[in-house]
């Protein structure tokens, strides 16, 4: 997974959640409100499954972090020792 990807993904999942929230909030039950609402609404254990899957993604984006850093850290390293050893040189 890309990191644009990844990003994309959450945020669609929290523009979802927001837009669960927001229906809940909107709801033309006045008693019903985020507030008021039981934790077994269908609605409430659909927001917290997006967040579950809001979850995965967020776990998905680190490893793909970490890969990276892990491909490309000693030579992101490298390359800054050389800069800075340049650098000084020229100073």
């Amino acid at each position: 997974m890309t990191f644009t990807n990844a990003l994309t993904g959450i945020n669609d999942q929290l523009d979802n959640i927001q837009t669960s929230i927001d229906a809940i909030n909107s709801s033309s039950n006045s008693t019903t409100t985020t507030s008021s609402v039981s934790a077994n609404d269908p609605v409430v254990l659909g927001i917290l499954n997006q967040i579950n899957t809001l979850g995965t993604s967020l776990q998905s984006l680190f490893d793909s972090l970490a890969a990276y850093a892990n491909k490309y850290g000693a030579s992101i390293q490298t390359w800054q020792t050389t800069l800075q050893t340049t650098s000084e040189s020229f100073a």
